[in-house]
């Protein structure tokens, strides 16, 4: 459980549980006999998005571990919504021991009691510079789970109920993940906490989360407060969860076994900043749990002035001063950053406290998403400790930045390239530069980067001191880069030149432009999906111009042909060499390329370049060499001599191949040829033609021709010396005379 530590809060989640992991202490006093509250983590893909299809499938896979256990051996005390987790009471060892052989669990935690860690500080951080700036946390909420928020005191509005009335009532949400105590806050520490983070953010709305029991709260209960505030985040936009509570020990780095690695991950995962106060028992080589954890942010405490001699029940301070850590406050490694947390005046008390030092973060964190929307929690994290006031304890020597808002919405740490209209110039033929865009924006009217809408882009111009070839990269940036290039003088009508996202090293970006003398080039980075990190801009310049291949394909080609002529062109005139990469299939002297054997035959063109002409990328051409064809013939007996008036002479040529014949009339006057028949149209010599082109197996073969006589038409009536006409012969005079008729018509 965690206790109402007065002043102190614990704040960082850190690395996965490791697979099957088990804690000894509860192993063993299951094997007691002794009933344990646990939090059994399950093991579940962190890269898959946590929408429907994916809680469905947590859901099932909770429901087939629940119902693996023994009967009346555990109950089932927290399922979750968004946590792949489940609070169970074992209360037999055969329950551990299913548990223990069930692959999908991947750790087995005790559900450990925490403590609540129990100022005027706002000058100090520069909190009155961002309300004059009209940043105030409007539209944001900050989640306190501690002991509770009484809604009916005066810093919190004119609420009647929760979130009554809207828009005066600053309490816009209550949620009971404890035992219900039936008190708005039992015990005052959650009132005070959640009345540090208005001071801050005065115009921000607070979502009170009960999570403690009269003697502290449960691991089970406050993952039941992150689970619930995760998904309600869209419901109040929740940006930040505070934490004023934790245990006693001093953990020198960062905290791996225990739950909350993966509950604080999966809330920033979620978009929402998690911070924890890292506790009072004035350790100076480590914080409390769960501060500890990797991905939380863990807040120490301060003086915000000199208070004369203050003394505690652990430790005094002889002497004060603004910005000195106080003799309570737990330093050491995982510390993330200060916050004044000692002397503070809230609701009408003095309290000391990390717990007062985590909320004034917090509601520092709703006061930057008011100024920075598009933030990740990431980059919201960078500018409170980019920002911050450098502070040394005295104690260990370990620096750490003491929260200062009002810079940080002033966006100190920004890079000064941040904004189109302040980017920074290169020149001449070779520059670099380096910065980052961890706290870099965008703007209204800039373009997308190579097609990805800009979010954390930093801006550059270069003015070509001659026409030419300009390759930029950014190898050596830690992120996901984007580059684009543009010219053009307003950010809204910009014309692109270039743009590349994976061109250079690994995820960096290269791109190669051919530019014009005197023209300005305005060069834009950004991250991949909002990547962020450290940029390396690299800028090289070449007077020669660029060039192109255009390799045309020979089309069909067969191994008979013995070889093809290779004609590629290069945009420059230039001569182009070619080289076989198949020399068992093909090879290639000057711009003939010699057949050797049917398959795959690839051609790499080439232009090497010279004083005025960069080399030409190289085009390599692939063509399928097929088969060598075999010779065939055509044998074509001759028909018969044959009368006019006998009717279409058949035609009989056949080829060694196989294949279909074709037959041309060679005698127009004489015959015709329509399909396998001669047809007769005079008396004389018909000679017919018979040919096959050949096809993929068989090369054409030799045209044959063949010869027949045709000879007068059979006698119907000699004595009056009339030759009758066939039926065909009449039909085609029919034809013929129509044909007459319609041109005298025209």
């Amino acid at each position: 459980m965690l206790l109402p530590l007065l002043g102190m809060l614990a704040g960082v989640l850190s690395a996965e549980a490791a697979p099957q992991h088990v804690d000894a202490d509860v192993a063993a006093a299951v094997e007691r006999g002794e009933a344990q509250r646990v939090i059994v983590e399950l093991q579940e893909d962190d890269s898959v998005p946590d929408i429907g299809a994916a809680r469905r499938r947590r859901d099932t896979l909770k429901a087939a571990v629940i119902a693996a256990l023994p009967a009346d051996h555990a109950s089932v005390r927290r399922r979750y919504s968004t946590m792949p987790m489940l609070a169970l009471t074992l209360m037999h060892a055969d329950a551990l021991r299913a548990l223990r052989s069930d692959d999908r669990v991947a750790a087995i935690y005790p559900d450990r009691q925490r403590k609540a860690i129990s100022a005027q500080a706002l000058p100090l951080i520069g909190q009155p510079a961002a309300l004059s700036a009209g940043y105030q946390g409007a539209g944001s909420a900050v989640a306190v789970l501690d002991t509770g928020v009484d809604y009916t005191l005066a810093p919190f509005g004119t609420c009647t109920a929760v979130g009554v009335p809207a828009g005066t009532c600053k309490v816009v949400a209550a949620y009971e993940a404890a035992v219900e105590d039936n008190a708005r806050d039992a015990n005052g520490h959650g009132s005070r906490v959640a009345m540090t983070a208005l001071a801050v953010a005065p115009q921000a709305s607070i979502v009170a989360i009960d999570v403690f029991e009269p003697d502290g709260a449960f691991d089970s209960d406050v993952i039941e407060g992150m689970d619930w505030a995760v998904s309600q985040r869209a419901t109040y936009n929740i940006v930040a969860l505070n934490l004023s509570l934790g245990d006693t020990q001093q953990n020198a780095s960062a905290c791996t076994l225990t739950p909350y690695v993966t509950a604080v991950r999966r809330a920033r995962n979620a978009g929402l900043v998690v911070v924890i106060a890292s506790g009072n028992e004035s350790h100076t080589a480590g914080i409390a749990e769960p501060a500890c954890v990797a991905n939380a942010l863990a807040v120490g405490a301060t003086y915000d002035a000199s208070v004369g001699q203050r003394g505690f029940g652990n430790c005094t301070d002889s002497t004060t001063t603004a910005d000195k850590v106080t003799c309570y406050s737990n330093s050491g490694a995982p510390l993330d950053m200060l916050a004044p947390g000692s002397v503070i005046s809230v609701g009408g008390n003095t309290l000391d406290g990390t717990s007062f030092a985590a909320p004034m973060v917090a509601g520092a964190v709703a006061v930057l998403k008011q100024r920075f929307p598009l933030d990740t929690p990431t980059q919201i994290e960078s500018r409170l400790t980019l920002s911050g006031t450098p502070v040394t304890d005295a104690r260990n020597g370990l620096q750490r930045p003491r929260l200062a808002v009002g810079a940080a919405v002033a966006g100190v740490g920004t890079e000064s390239n941040d904004a189109f209209a302040a980017a920074r110039a290169l020149s001449g033929t070779a520059d670099s530069d380096s910065g980052s865009n961890t706290l870099a924006s965008s703007e209204p009217g800039e373009p997308a980067h190579d097609g990805t809408a800009a979010t954390r882009s930093l801006w550059w111009t270069w003015t070509a001191p001659a026409s030419g070839l300009l390759t930029l990269d950014t190898n050596g940036s830690s992120f996901d880069t984007l580059l684009a290039v543009y010219t053009g003088s307003a950010l809204a009508s910009l014309t692109l030149q270039a743009s590349d996202d994976d061109s250079g090293d690994g995820s960096q970006s290269r791109l190669d432009l051919v530019v014009a003398a005197g023209t300005t080039y305005r060069i834009a980075v950004d991250g991949f999906e909002a990547a962020t990190g450290s940029v390396v801009l690299t800028l090289a310049f070449d007077e020669r111009a660029e060039q192109t291949l255009v390799f045309p394909s020979p089309g069909d080609v067969w191994l008979d042909q013995g070889s093809v002529a290779m004609e590629a062109l290069a945009s420059s005139g230039l001569a182009v060499t070619y080289a076989s990469i198949t020399p068992a299939t093909c090879s290639v002297s000057g711009g003939t390329a010699t057949l050797i054997a049917a398959g795959p035959c690839s051609i790499i063109a080439s232009q090497a370049g010279n004083g005025d002409w960069f080399a030409a990328p190289s085009v390599t051409l692939g063509f399928t060499i097929k088969p060598a064809r075999g010779n065939q013939t055509i044998a074509f007996p001759p028909p018969a001599a044959t009368a006019l008036d006998a009717g279409p002479a058949s035609l009989a040529a056949s080829a060694s191949s196989g294949l279909a014949v074709s037959y041309t009339s060679l005698t127009p006057a004489v015959c015709t040829t329509s399909g396998n028949h001669a047809s007769l149209i005079a008396t004389g010599t018909c000679t017919v033609q018979a040919s096959q082109p050949g096809d993929d197996h068989w090369l054409g073969a030799t045209p044959v021709n063949a010869s027949f006589a045709i000879t007068a038409a059979n006698a119907s009536n000699p004595g009056d010396g009339d030759v009758p006409l066939p039926g065909w012969a009449l039909a085609s005079l029919a034809a013929a005379l129509a044909g007459r008729v319609m041109r005298r018509r025209f």
